[in-house]
């Protein structure tokens, strides 16, 4: 199972103060192959409000679901859902492989932030999440030994994918899950392939 927390600690974003942080978090949690959990309220930035307390004080953090949408964060809650909903979509998401990534900068002294990266594969369907945990902006290559085309599934903060030029923006404590996608030819001869089945 991956998670961010759990009824017995106190929230992520309790701990650490910035919803940037948990948000990046969250995303990664949903991304990864384990099963992903959710706390009641993460999705929408529920906080106990204060992080000095013992590892297990987690009292605070387990206050009411606030109905009231002005007590909601509208950004989590639209980041999990699409995290949710391209794990749904894409069966690399769902049940590929992972494979950490190492990520490059596209020319010297262009910033590279503190980045993780990461693809899961299944079968055909290829997915490249770059996840921006410093508060500098990130300009990396785009990793590119699966094809020219991208297609963002979920991105948080400012996170802009080039496949034109190969190149990744992540502003600070930005992420971008990327599904790739094969040239249109390649793509058209696939098809080809597919309903011509075997023999």
């Amino acid at each position: 199972v991956a998670f961010v927390g759990t009824h017995d600690q106190p929230r992520f974003l309790t701990l650490t103060r910035d919803p940037r942080a948990a948000r990046l978090g969250l995303l990664f949690a949903l991304t990864r192959p384990e099963v992903p959990a959710l706390l009641y309220g993460d999705e929408v930035g529920l906080t106990g409000g204060v992080a000095d307390r013992a590892f297990e004080d987690a009292w605070p953090d387990r206050r009411c679901m606030p109905w009231d949408e002005r007590g909601r964060d509208g950004t989590t809650r639209d980041l999990v859902r699409d995290a949710i909903r391209a794990r749904r979509e894409s069966a690399a998401l769902a049940r590929g492989d992972l494979r950490f990534l190492d990520v490059e900068t596209p020319w010297p002294g262009a910033p590279a932030g503190d980045v993780l990266a990461f693809r899961r594969t299944h079968g055909d369907d290829t997915v490249d999440v770059l996840l921006n945990g410093s508060a500098s902006e990130a300009v990396l290559v785009l990793p590119g030994d699966t094809g020219p085309r991208v297609e963002p599934l979920a991105v948080l903060g400012e996170a802009v994918a080039d496949a034109a030029v190969g190149v990744v923006r992540l502003g600070p404590y930005a992420g971008v899950v990327l599904r790739r996608l094969p040239s249109t030819e390649a793509a058209t001869l696939w098809t080809r392939m597919r309903s011509a089945g075997p023999g």
